[in-house]
């Protein structure tokens, strides 16, 4: 099971919970069906971008905490790009990318 799936499964149920907010609840709140929400929380999909960042946005959860453990200081923030993928596997740094060139197109829109 994927690390970082799991960490925003937990986030997403524990700041639901918080809220008082049943799975159909919070779907309805957010325009999101209450199964998508269940496969979330229970590690069982690896759902849209679209979806992830609804959720976060909804919830307020910090993705930062979620893919670095903790939410970032400014100090810690890599100064350029390269910086950011040093070192990096090929493959986790095209899925960076990948999210990156997501959150470009819905601001563009």
């Amino acid at each position: 099971m994927d690390d970082t799936l799991e960490k925003f499964g937990t986030a997403v149920k524990t700041k639901r919970e918080e809220l008082g907010l049943t799975q159909v609840e919070l779907g309805e709140k957010l325009g999101i069906s209450y199964r998508t929400i269940m496969k979330v929380e229970n590690f069982q999909s690896n759902c849209k971008f679209e979806t992830i960042a609804l959720l976060a946005q909804g919830l307020n959860i910090s993705l930062d905490a979620v893919i670095f453990s903790t939410a970032l200081n400014a100090d810690q923030i890599p100064k350029s790009a390269a910086d950011f993928f040093v070192g990096m596997s090929p493959e986790k740094a095209s899925n960076y990318v990948a999210i990156l060139e997501a959150i470009k197109s819905m601001t563009e829109s």
